[in-house]
């Protein structure tokens, strides 16, 4: 087929319409109810964490209102805190007072002191993951003892995290910033108790 002036002006009409149509009917491109959210007067990409406060990142909510909520890392797994309206990751100090680290009980997090001997950084457990061990202070997602050789020490999740041996290698762990990739909402995080968990794509 040779190129005419007709014809680029034939090609140009068909390339508009099938614009329009994909605009009006169904979008080629990702339609923004599914990339962003409405936060703070604007749309923003769910997702985002430079808009949220620490250790938070911004998520979709009933009638596409964003919020913030704790990051989702399997591996470290972060808890929101009603005293200052942050994130934190688990035996961490978080907002407790010296000597203490933030932890998950009966799936609300709480300060509690910290074993001694144990550092609050977010990499060590205090617990057993064989109840016929005396608990001690762990260091997470190491390979070998108290674990086989080719396991390694892993968390848990649940209303409190516990511990446990398994095969999978913490590098194939990833971040994920947006809640809808998960099938739960993880105790100790807002949209837990707010009830955003149970509607919509986003929520978690």
């Amino acid at each position: 087929m040779q190129y005419s002036a007709s014809n680029g002006i034939s090609l140009t009409v068909i390339v508009a319409f099938t614009f329009l149509y994909c605009d009006e009917v169904f979008c080629c491109a990702p339609s923004r109810k599914f990339t962003e959210t409405y936060f703070n007067g604007r749309y923003l990409p769910i997702g985002s964490i430079q808009y949220c406060p620490r250790n938070m990142v911004l998520l979709d909510g009933p009638n596409n209102q964003g919020f913030c909520d704790c990051v989702d890392d399997e591996k470290h797994p972060a808890f929101y805190s009603d005293k200052t309206g942050e994130c934190y990751f688990h035996n961490t100090r978080g907002p407790c007072s010296d000597g203490e680290w933030f932890v998950l009980k009966k799936g609300n997090p709480v300060c509690e002191p910290v074993p001694e001997g144990c550092p609050a950084n977010g990499r060590y457990f205090y617990g057993t993951p064989d109840e016929t061990m005396a608990k001690r202070c762990l260091k997470l997602w190491k390979e070998g003892s108290p674990c086989l050789p080719d396991e390694y020490l892993q968390l848990r999740e649940g209303p409190e995290l516990t511990i446990f041996c398994g095969y999978q290698d913490p590098m194939l762990q990833s971040v994920s910033l947006s809640a809808g990739t998960r099938r739960a909402c993880r105790p100790g995080t807002l949209r837990k108790r707010s009830g955003h968990c149970s509607e919509g794509r986003f929520y978690g």
